[in-house]
């Protein structure tokens, strides 16, 4: 999130905040996930059910406004849409989905074309790296057989568009 943020005008305190923080709910299983995105009356959708994982942003983005106080909108926020990502997302919410694809534990042919498509050396391209994300984390859901959350579609597609009217 630090080697991105400065390359979008991103604010280095709070992209350093918000990655610090979100993956605070990541070892919470599944389904206590899924209790709890309930009872924070958050939207649970059905591949929320079998895919409760996919929720621990959002929880932790509630978690840490009541517990921590932190009330950056950007911030919970790009906690919240780390996993999924959302259509439109603020730059902090970019960096901070991109990074998280990002970090280190990832195999090289994983993260190899999301900095190719992030193209540094230019503009910062995140809306083609999260397109690639999006493309990578789907190819593999398919090999393995599991739900894509429809979220996902929408956030690939939008950013899909995006991209396409800046070619």
């Amino acid at each position: 999130a630090l080697t991105l943020a400065p390359y979008v005008s991103c604010d280095l305190y709070l992209a350093q905040l918000a990655a610090w923080l979100h993956d605070s709910c990541k070892e919470i299983k599944a389904s206590k996930l899924v209790a709890m995105a309930q009872s924070l009356g958050l939207t649970v959708e059905d591949v929320d059910q079998s895919q409760g994982h996919l929720l621990h942003g959002p929880v932790a983005a509630c978690t840490i406004q009541s517990e921590l106080r932190i009330t950056n909108k950007d911030v919970l926020k790009a906690i919240s849409e780390h996993t999924l990502g959302e259509a439109p997302m603020c730059n902090l919410s970019k960096v901070l989905f991109v990074a998280d694809a990002l970090e280190e534990s990832r195999p090289k042919d994983y993260t190899d074309p999301i900095w190719t498509a992030l193209d540094l050396r230019g503009s910062c391209d995140l809306d083609s790296a999260i397109v690639v994300i999006c493309d990578l984390n789907m190819q593999y859901l398919i090999e393995a057989g599991k739900p894509i959350h429809p979220r996902a579609i929408i956030v690939r597609n939008y950013y899909l568009g995006k991209r396409s009217h800046h070619i």
